[in-house]
This record gives structure tokens, sequence and C-alpha cells, in this order.
């Protein structure tokens, strides 16, 4: 979805299901085609790299969302944008939404391991790290710096607003700098979740 998309249809799924911090499918770019293996256009199978990364941003802070799709299209990647749904129910909802959400969506977030195995076929729960209140940028970069001293993993850390907006938030210079340090490492590979599951759980 590109920043224009997103702001024209940001207020409907603001309001509605999408608040369920699931991960829906949408349209893959191209060169992906939904479960099916990925090819470059020249047919040969595009490889998967050892190291994941996925970023959530949450709480559907609009200028924040704004610059984050902004910097994401800035590099040609996709930006992971949720909203929050409910706050903190009691433990007994959330094993029933846990078996429920399942049946709705391909996928569900919650806490708390930051880095899990790559994605794996079957897969439903996602594990997720965050920090805050406060400026999460350390806690990030420990996190990559994790990631990386092992063979492989997928890292999902859950932040929110950029510039001092919202619960743990980091700099838009700082989401800059650090696409451009994930991007130019050649074992990593940064996807929303949804794209993720799509090409590594095929």
């Amino acid at each position: 979805m590109n920043r224009r998309t997103f702001l024209t249809h940001s207020g409907a799924a603001f309001g509605g299901l999408l608040g369920t911090c699931g991960c829906f499918s949408s349209s893959p770019p191209p060169g992906e085609s939904g479960s099916n293996p990925v090819h470059d256009r020249a047919g040969s199978r595009v490889p998967r790299k050892p190291h994941l990364v996925t970023l959530n941003f949450d709480d559907g802070f609009k200028k924040s969302f704004t610059r984050t799709a902004e910097i994401h299209e800035k590099y040609k990647l996709s930006a992971c944008l949720n909203i929050v749904a409910a706050g903190f129910p009691e433990a007994g909802y959330l094993n029933e939404l846990e078996r429920w959400l399942p049946t709705q969506v391909r996928a569900f977030r919650t806490g708390f391991t930051a880095i899990s195995p790559l994605p794996h076929p079957g897969q439903v729960k996602l594990t997720c790290s965050s920090f805050g209140p406060g400026n999460a940028e350390a806690a990030i970069d420990r996190e990559i710096a994790n990631l990386l001293a092992r063979e492989s993993g997928w890292l999902i850390f859950n932040t929110h607003g950029l510039d001092e907006e919202g619960w743990g938030p980091i700099r838009a210079s700082y989401l800059e700098r650090l696409l451009e340090r994930l991007l130019a490492i050649d074992t990593v590979e940064t996807l929303p979740a949804g794209r993720a599951l799509a090409k590594y759980a095929s």
C-alpha cells in the first residue's frame, strides 16, 4: 500500500475490525505472488535471507504514520502500520481471542519474545518485543545485534510514533538511518509480517 492509498483508507480502517492487529494479506509487490515461491522476472527462485526484520508501528498516529509511510516509500519498502482494537483485557478473554483470531486472519501478534525462528507453514502466532516509555532506538539496536549474532531468525519489534509521539517512539532521522543500514546487510531482509509469512512460510 503506498502513502496515498494509506491516507485514503486510514479513516475507515481505524474504525473497523482491522484493529485486531492481525496480519492481513495485501496485494503483493512485483515478483511476489501470495504463498507461491518467489521468482524473479527470469523465472529464477529468489533466495530467502537468514535474518528477517519486521518493524511494526502501532497506535494510529496520523502524523507519524504519514511520515513513516513516506520514509518506507523512499527506500522502496512496505511499512507495517497497525492500530489497537483493545487495551488490556482479562487473561481468560485473551485465551479465547487467540483461538478465534486464526479463523479471521492469517496470523496475529502477541508478546514477548523479540527473535523467533524464521516463518514456517501453519504459523499463526507472531511474538514481538517493544520498549517504552521513552525513546526505543537503543532497544532496537540491541535486538538487531542479537539477531545478527544468530545463524538465522526473525526479529519483530513493535514501535509506535516518530519524534516523541506515542509510547516508545523513535526519531524519523533514526528510522531513515536504520533502513539504510538494514538494506546494506546482505543477510537481512526487511518485510511487513504478512509478506514475510507469504514469502518465507510457503
